[in-house]
């Protein structure tokens, strides 16, 4: 198959994707660690085995306190616009501990990767439907940390989708070619120098 004779298509993956990542054909491990849409990262109370993985991060148990309320409260506060604030707040102390929560959250997604389910049945149906069913030369921009898609890609094909590093997700011979804007549990590529005096 010429795989540039193939129609295009772009597919861009959110929050809302791990979320539900699973369907019927699921084996479901462990419940509680279904991916958490952004509002509810924070919520402990909610999510008490989070507490486990908040615990390494005192700085970021610290600053739990003031994201949670926010972002449970007000769904108008977007997570992102949240992080942002934090980052760039005027206070040093508060930039330090900031530094702190993007690992609580990379700790977070990955158990919740490798806890979760056993196969990401929704992104396999996704992936068998473009690959498969309706053939494309596709894009995936996903914005997820997990590595549901990578799973699914991989079971598809296990010669063609291997991913081990970043340069493997935009290999020109693939059909499929995933763009993951803000790394993986496992992989993180540095866009932009640090800030002085941070």
């Amino acid at each position: 198959m010429d795989i540039n004779s193939l129609p295009k298509a772009c597919v861009i993956l959110g929050a809302g994707a791990s979320h539900d990542a699973v369907n019927q054909g699921s084996r479901i491990r462990d419940a509680r660690w279904r991916p958490p849409l952004a509002k509810s990262l924070f919520d402990i109370q909610g999510n008490p085995y989070y507490a486990t993985i908040l615990d390494r991060y005192p700085d970021a148990s610290y600053l739990a306190q003031i994201l949670e309320p926010r972002l449970s409260d007000d769904n108008t506060v977007g997570m992102e616009a949240e992080l942002r604030r934090l980052a760039d707040h005027s206070s040093p102390i508060i930039r330090q501990k900031f530094k702190f929560v993007l690992p609580y959250i990379r700790d977070v997604i990955l158990e919740c990767t490798l806890n979760y389910a056993d196969m990401p049945g929704s992104y396999v149906q996704l992936v068998n439907m473009f690959l498969a069913d309706h053939p494309h030369h596709l894009l995936f921009i996903n914005l997820n940390y997990d590595d549901f898609l990578e799973k699914a890609l991989n079971r598809f094909d296990t010669r063609t989708y291997h991913f081990k590093g970043p340069g493997n997700y935009t290999d020109p011979s693939m059909q499929a070619k995933v763009l993951k804007l803000h790394g993986s549990v496992d992989w993180i590529v540095r866009v932009a120098p640090d800030r002085e005096n941070d």
